[in-house]
């Protein structure tokens, strides 16, 4: 697998990464078996695949995200990137509540003490006594961020964090850290379904060098052919709020998935690979963030880097997409 530099960290990572929200289970993901021992093994195919990036967050799982990486990565901690990421945390009820699950109640805390709190907590669950990529997981009112970087800067010059990272930003909070030092990544959404960072962000990231990394390229399953018309998401899970999967969107995106099939014969490929080539080449500075649960997805997924979609079926599968905007 091809690799990256990550911004202008000098951290170099699989341009493809995985991510553990999915298996982290809970109520966000009902259907998770939240099996430890096959977690931790799928994480380690990944890496025999040529996966050397890692995503997780504390809220995963309210801590299991980053334990089962801290497990999977134990023996093996130089030769992996782990990003992780701050402000949203249980430990106390500083700052704004985000939301209670799972009997834990987040709050969102942008203080020095609460972000220097949350890296020694995703320490102690990783095993590790650094992070390569630090993330801001939501983010303060932009007048805040000063604040905010002078803390991530701080922690990068003692050594704990390599590189800083933002997600869930605006192009207003990206420019206001960028005012204040260097960003390496940002973590946001892409997908053929969502595209609207297409149109400033990610030109905003190019220009700084900062890789752009997507998450949800398969709208939380949605895009992967696999979702039967009539699934209801159980209560809490995420995916019952997704616009894409309301009981009127679904028999909508069955059809249009129905439209692709002759990329599909044309590159060999399911339906999932194909979502995901199209974020792939939206732009060079873009690293495909994925989820996997299932070692056949895994191993499936990961042969996007083999699918190079031409022009005009990019361009066809975007003007797909556009017919369900209205």
């Amino acid at each position: 697998m091809k690799t990256m530099q990550i911004g202008k960290s000098g951290v170099i990572a699989s341009e493809i990464s995985i991510g553990t929200f999915a298996m982290s289970g809970g109520t966000a993901w009902s259907d998770t078996k939240n099996d430890l021992d096959a977690s931790v093994r799928l994480l380690h195919e990944a890496f025999d695949l040529g996966v050397t990036f890692f995503d997780t967050a504390p809220v995963y799982g309210t801590g299991r995200g980053e334990e089962i990486l801290g497990r999977a990565i134990a023996d093996r901690r130089d030769k992996v990137v782990i990003g992780t990421k701050c402000s949203l945390n249980w430990r106390t009820d500083a700052g704004r509540l985000e939301y209670t699950r799972d009997g834990k109640s987040v709050y969102r805390c942008f203080s020095p003490e609460s972000i220097r709190a949350d890296l020694e907590d995703s320490l102690r669950r990783l095993g590790t006594d650094y992070i390569d990529v630090y993330i801001t997981h939501r983010q303060p009112e932009v007048e805040d961020v000063p604040q905010v970087m002078d803390t991530l800067l701080s922690l990068k010059k003692e050594g704990k964090i390599r590189a800083i990272g933002i997600s869930n930003a605006t192009v207003a909070h990206l420019e206001a850290y960028l005012s204040c030092g260097q960003v390496d990544l940002a973590q946001e959404q892409l997908s053929l379904l969502g595209r609207s960072r297409l149109d400033e962000f990610v030109p905003l990231c190019e220009k700084n060098d900062i890789t752009f990394q997507t998450y949800r390229a398969l709208e939380e399953g949605a895009l992967t052919g696999k979702i039967p018309a009539d699934f209801v998401p159980p209560k809490g899970d995420v995916r019952a709020n997704l616009r894409w999967f309301q009981p009127d969107m679904l028999p909508r995106i069955a059809a249009m998935l129905d439209r692709f099939q002759p990329l599909r014969e044309k590159y060999g490929c399911s339906q999932a690979v194909l979502a995901c080539a199209w974020v792939r080449a939206q732009s060079p500075c873009i690293n495909l963030l994925v989820g996997a649960r299932r070692l056949e997805t895994l191993r499936d997924t990961l042969t996007v880097s083999q699918i190079h979609l031409l022009p005009d079926e990019l361009a066809f599968l975007t003007n797909c997409a556009r017919e369900l905007d209205d």
